[in-house]
C-alpha cells in the first residue's frame, strides 16, 4: 500500500460524534483517512496489524497481546463492556491503526487504560496517531472516565517520538 502522505502534507478534519475524517492535502491530491469505531469485520485485520507491529519491534510473542486469543476478537472484547471503546484507522480500505480505552481491573472506577494503540509504519510520524489518541481520550471522557493511563509492558518496545509528546490528560 503506497501513500502520498508526507511531511509537507496539510490535514483538515471533519468531526462528528463517532467518526473523524481526516483529509490529507498534498498539492492537487487529497487522500482520506477515517477514524471510526471498530466493527466485527475489522477483527482479523487489526489482529494482523498488532502482530505485525510486535514482529517489527521484536516484542515478546508469548504472554502478551500477540498470543492473547482476545486479540482476534477485539470488537467483542470492547463492546461487551459499557465503559470501553476501540477505534480503528481506515485508509485505502485497509485498517492501518487502532486504539481504545478499557476500565482495567484494579483501576479506580473513573479511570481507564489506553490500550492496544498500534499504527502501521505507513502513517507513523504523520500526526494521525495523535488524532486517534485525542479522539479516544474524548470518547473516554464522554463515557465518564476522568483519568487515563498508558502502560508499556515491554522495555524494548519503542514508541515513536511523536506519540511520546502528545499532550494527554491524566497521562
Amino acid at each position: 500500500m503506497n501513500s502520498i502522505i508526507n511531511d509537507t502534507s496539510k490535514m483538515t478534519q471533519e468531526i462528528n460524534s463517532n467518526i473523524r475524517i481526516i483529509h490529507v492535502i498534498n498539492g492537487p491530491i487529497t487522500e482520506t483517512i477515517t477514524i471510526r469505531p471498530i466493527e466485527e469485520k475489522d477483527n482479523k485485520e487489526i489482529a494482523a496489524l498488532i502482530r505485525k507491529v510486535f514482529e517489527e519491534f521484536d516484542a515478546p510473542k508469548t504472554e502478551s497481546v500477540y498470543s492473547d486469543p482476545l486479540t482476534d476478537r477485539l470488537f467483542q472484547s470492547f463492546y461487551q463492556h459499557p465503559r470501553a471503546g476501540y477505534w480503528v484507522i481506515e485508509y485505502n480500505s485497509n485498517i492501518v491503526g487502532g486504539c481504545g480505552f478499557y476500565p482495567t481491573e484494579g483501576l479506580d472506577t473513573d479511570c481507564a487504560e489506553i490500550v492496544k494503540f498500534y499504527l502501521s509504519p505507513l502513517l507513523r510520524g504523520k500526526k494521525v496517531g495523535s488524532a486517534l489518541l485525542n479522539m479516544v481520550e474524548e470518547k473516554a471522557k464522554e463515557s465518564g472516565i476522568i483519568s487515563n493511563s498508558i502502560s508499556n509492558h515491554f522495555l524494548n518496545f519503542k514508541m515513536q517520538s511523536p506519540y511520546m509528546n502528545v499532550k494527554a490528560s491524566g497521562i
